[in-house]
């Protein structure tokens, strides 16, 4: 039988395997406050979000910190409820994931999320089930997709970076670990995703 190529699958969380992130927050408390969408995005996640995975700030400086540079009157918390309970399994992914699985693929959560907002959504989710096992880079210190954390995934599943596909919705996630020669799928939608994902098996 001819060897498997592939041996690991990354599968991000935001974005891929839910629906819901910081773009649609961005683009709902932007439209309540008369702000872009985008110029909320840049300093909600790409400034302060970041800062909070890296365990730079705490979560609560993170939302305060990005609310008072937007000049709003909002409560912190009450955002924060929304952004976390707007999320939605996409079922047509972790029923490809699940048959991925039983094809003999191993597949991997791979997010960049806070500790406790894991423990909230796989409350509520029940995520976790989908996968062999999930992985959050704020618990390992370490930014997401950097050359750091790939080397971490090849050590810990014993995978050459060419053994592996990473699925994620940001191109910026994708662009070190295609450097090291890792088979990277930016998600646009489900078919485009499985004929991909198929092209690579």
């Amino acid at each position: 039988m001819k060897a498997k190529k592939i041996k690991l699958i990354l599968w991000d969380f935001n974005g891929v395997t839910v629906t819901g992130d910081h773009k649609s927050t961005s683009r709902k408390y932007g439209k309540i406050h008369g702000t872009p969408w985008k110029k909320v995005y840049n300093i909600l996640y790409t400034k302060y979000f970041n800062m909070v995975v890296e365990n730079k700030i705490s979560e609560r400086d993170g939302w305060i910190k990005s609310i008072q540079e937007l000049g709003w009157q909002q409560d912190w918390r009450l955002m924060r409820k929304w952004h976390l309970h707007q999320h939605k399994i996409r079922k047509t992914v972790v029923l490809y994931v699940t048959s991925l699985r039983r094809r003999g693929y191993k597949c991997v959560l791979l997010s960049k999320n806070l500790a406790t907002w894991f423990v909230i959504e796989e409350g509520y989710l029940h995520f976790k089930q989908y996968f062999d096992t999930t992985i959050n880079t704020q618990a390992l210190n370490l930014p997401k997709a950097r050359k750091k954390t790939m080397q971490y995934i090849c050590k810990r599943f014993d995978v050459g970076p060419s053994e592996i596909i990473y699925i994620d919705d940001l191109p910026q996630n994708l662009k070190v670990p295609e450097s090291m020669g890792v088979k990277t799928v930016l998600y646009k939608n489900f078919k485009q995703i499985r004929r991909e994902v198929t092209s690579y098996l």
